[in-house]
């Protein structure tokens, strides 16, 4: 606003009041004003017009309100709190009439009211509202727990029992095995009687017979070369050879079957190693399997295969 407040503005009074009366907005006066040199805003001119009389402030519409950012109180209750009071006073009213709390929730669950708790909610009503005496034993929701003894008269609780751990028990017959390696498992033990000494030669097959001698391994018999030797004879009616001698010889076709079943796995590796055109697991060289390597594992699984049958025949004693 120019210097000197109304003094500098009181030359254009007669002409804004003019412009007024014409219906002229504020913005189009103050152009107006610009033009004739005049520098102000429409705020400024607002509060001019003001001060002279030509127009007045709108009275406020929030006028004799104290709060007027708060909302206004609805006319009478609301639904909900109409409807509480309504079952204010049935409740009072039945329970004048000496109805208990589960009819009178039977009443009202009739009448569509949904009660959370049903009988308890109806109660705890009553008791809040004191139409009825407190109950501590319906409180503690004892009512509809059976009568019985009282808990000094109870004893103390037993104690619960742990029971120990029984050790497993050892097996019947416990039979050690060696390892199933027929290179190693038939010198662990020796027969027990002259008659098992018969089937000497058959548990060194495959391995050295003298330890201590420095002589390379034999390897295991041709299939076709090998002769079981000829039965003992029979010193002891049918049974020809004694318990020590027969459990050897089982443990011998044990490590016969496994032996087998070993070189049997390897001749299938080797197949599929060929197949797959690459080298065995764990081999040194870069070639797949060879025809010679297939024709000695095959040997192998064969002469394993004979000397296992051989000594799975039965033993016949020669007559006497």
């Amino acid at each position: 606003m120019p210097r000197g407040g109304f003094e500098a503005i009181e030359p254009f009074r007669a002409e804004v009041e003019e412009r007024t009366r014409n219906g002229e907005s504020l913005v189009q006066i103050t152009e107006a004003l610009a033009a004739k040199g005049y520098q102000c805003s429409s705020k400024t001119l607002s509060r001019y017009r003001l001060a002279w009389g030509i127009r007045q402030r709108a009275a406020g519409r929030t006028v004799g309100y104290k709060y007027p950012n708060r909302k206004r109180k609805a006319v009478g209750p609301l639904p909900k709190k109409r409807n509480s009071e309504h079952n204010k006073k049935e409740i009072t009213e039945r329970t004048a009439r000496g109805e208990t709390a589960e009819q009178i929730a039977d009443a009202l669950g009739a009448q569509g009211i949904v009660l959370k708790k049903g009988a308890s909610t109806i109660w705890r009503l009553q008791t809040y509202w004191g139409l009825i005496p407190y109950d501590e034993s319906r409180a503690r929701g004892n009512k509809n727990r059976k009568p019985g003894a009282a808990a000094g008269e109870s004893g103390p609780p037993a104690k619960r029992v742990r029971r120990k751990k029984k050790d497993p028990r050892p097996p019947a017959d416990p039979t050690a095995f060696y390892p199933s390696n027929c290179q190693h498992g038939p010198q662990k033990r020796g027969p027990a009687t002259a008659a098992g000494s018969a089937l000497t030669n058959l548990f060194q097959v495959g391995s050295n017979p003298d330890p201590g001698s420095d002589s390379e391994q034999e390897p295991l018999p041709m299939m076709d070369d090998y002769t079981p030797p000829p039965p003992a004879a029979s010193t002891h009616g049918d049974n020809s050879f004694s318990d020590a001698a027969d459990l050897m010889s089982a443990e011998f076709l044990v490590d016969l079957a496994t032996s087998t079943l070993i070189a049997a796995k390897h001749v299938r590796e080797l197949y599929t190693a060929r197949q797959m055109r690459a080298p065995m697991p764990g081999s040194t060289g870069n070639q797949p399997p060879t025809d010679q390597d297939l024709a000695n594992a095959k040997q192998k699984v064969r002469e394993a295969a004979g000397v296992m049958f051989d000594l799975a025949l039965p033993t016949v004693a020669a007559p006497s």
